[in-house]
């Protein structure tokens, strides 16, 4: 990986023209995106207003870097929670929305936006793309652990995709083996 240079010595990175070019198959520079925006969190609003740019690859790549950061860094998402849920909510972009899905359940919403985080993610269960499906059952995983509350809606989705044919691709790509337990526990618990 290359470093972004004396450009960054002096901070000044033209964050969204060093995530241009190529296509939406590759993920570019993202990853020195990443350690550069963990080491100067203030650029982070940079990431957030590029993904609503013109530019799909732009916007794909600065979802990408945004997610990765969120994974260690959640609480630089504070003041984003209610763009980030807005932003998915109105995203068409598949790309986009696996990564939005992703970290909804990490950036701290609010009780009334997690519920509007949680419904949303219930719409893109339906979604043509499967990994936007797969990102989105793991992240009502996640929001079940912060809200067990959650767990008898997750057990009639995940019905319905037992019934399909469909559960166990979704559950192996989504879940690592702890949410498996969690929700296989927790299932259990409410079977009478």
């Amino acid at each position: 990986m290359c470093a972004l240079g004396a450009d960054e010595r002096e901070g000044i990175v033209d964050i969204l023209g060093v995530l241009a070019g190529g296509d939406r198959r590759s993920i570019g520079r993202v990853p020195e995106i990443v350690s550069f925006v963990l080491r100067n969190p203030e650029h982070l609003p940079v990431l957030i207003e590029g993904m609503e740019v013109d530019d799909e690859v732009v916007r794909m790549r600065c979802a990408d870097a945004a997610e990765k950061i969120s994974i260690s860094r959640p609480d630089l998402f504070t003041p984003f929670r209610l763009q980030l849920l807005e932003l998915a909510q109105t995203s068409v972009q598949q790309e986009l929305r696996w990564h939005l899905a992703q970290m909804l359940p990490r950036v701290g919403l609010d009780t009334n936006q997690r519920n509007a985080g949680v419904q949303l993610l219930l719409e893109y269960l339906k979604d043509k793309s499967r990994i936007v499906a797969t990102s989105s059952m793991s992240a009502l995983f996640e929001f079940a652990q912060q809200d067990r509350q959650l767990l008898p809606r997750l057990r009639t989705i995940l019905e319905h995709f037992a019934a399909e044919g469909s559960a166990s691709v979704i559950v192996q790509r989504a879940c690592s083996r702890d949410w498996v337990r969690l929700i296989t526990d927790s299932l259990r618990c409410l079977t009478p």
